[in-house]
């Protein structure tokens, strides 16, 4: 059996209907404004204005809003910074009196230093001159007067014997180092401070007692000298108490007022 094709009937209307399910929709554009949107062909032309004036109006709104919340964003930054400025002019301020305290310290150091090292030189400057006599035996109760002359005689001879051209007018004075009061006739004899006339005497005498190894005669040392010399005898005690080296010890050597520490062998 044979099927046969039914003829169709001609639904699509007229040419025209034809073309514009072809094309699609046709829209209108209102030209007034550059913000307006297109319009279908049967829709209010007045609502599309309506709606670009609500938007012109938010749009405005939302600058206002804008500007408001910038002045406030303004307004409180400029306190902000206002404060601070503030604290940077006061820091700045307890800078500058930390800074003149700090600068008035330094100033007040360097002088005492300053001070302490002409005192220091004065003072070797005079020292130059005199030795100390560890061993000379106190004079007895006698006259003040008769005392000095003793004292200084004693000296002299001990002196002498160390440089045989010196003279009794080559030694400017003598005098004991310490407190005589509450002192005991046992007691060891205080420190005898002699002065010479001239340096050369006191080279001398010096070189002539290191010679004969005669310890009881040393040069007058300043006070920075001897706490220099205690600091080098208690570094010496502290190394050879920790000293894990054989046959070796720690030892002060060199002249007076100029000594050093050294490693040495042991003697």
């Amino acid at each position: 059996m044979t099927n046969k094709r039914k003829p169709t009937s001609n639904t699509g209307g007229t040419p025209e209907k034809k073309e514009q399910r072809r094309k699609g929709p046709q829209v209108q554009v209102n030209l007034k404004s550059d913000h307006s949107e297109p319009v279908e062909k049967n829709q209010d032309p007045n609502m599309a204005l309506v709606t670009v004036e609500a938007l012109n109006t938010v749009i405005v709104q939302l600058r206002e809003a804008m500007d408001l919340q910038t002045m406030s964003l303004e307004k409180c930054l400029g306190l902000q910074l206002t404060k601070l400025q503030s604290e940077l002019t006061k820091h700045q301020s307890e800078l500058k009196e930390d800074f003149k305290v700090v600068k008035d310290e330094i100033v007040k150091i360097k002088e005492e230093a300053r001070q302490t090292m002409i005192d220091e030189l004065h003072e070797r400057e005079m020292k130059r001159l005199e030795v100390i006599i560890m061993d000379i035996e106190e004079t007895g109760l006698v006259a003040p007067s008769e005392r000095g002359k003793l004292e200084k005689g004693k000296a002299f001879d001990k002196l002498k014997a160390f440089s045989p051209s010196l003279e009794n007018e080559d030694l400017l004075f003598t005098r004991r180092m310490g407190k005589a009061e509450g002192r005991k006739p046992e007691d060891k004899p205080r420190p005898m401070l002699v002065r010479f006339k001239y340096e050369a005497d006191r080279q001398s005498v010096l070189k002539g007692a290191d010679k004969a190894k005669d310890r009881k005669v040393r040069p007058c040392l300043t006070k920075s000298q001897l706490e220099r010399r205690k600091g080098l005898y208690l570094d010496k005690a502290a190394k050879n108490e920790k000293n894990s080296i054989p046959g070796k010890e720690w030892v002060v050597m060199g002249a007076p007022g100029r000594e050093e520490l050294r490693l040495m062998k042991k003697k």
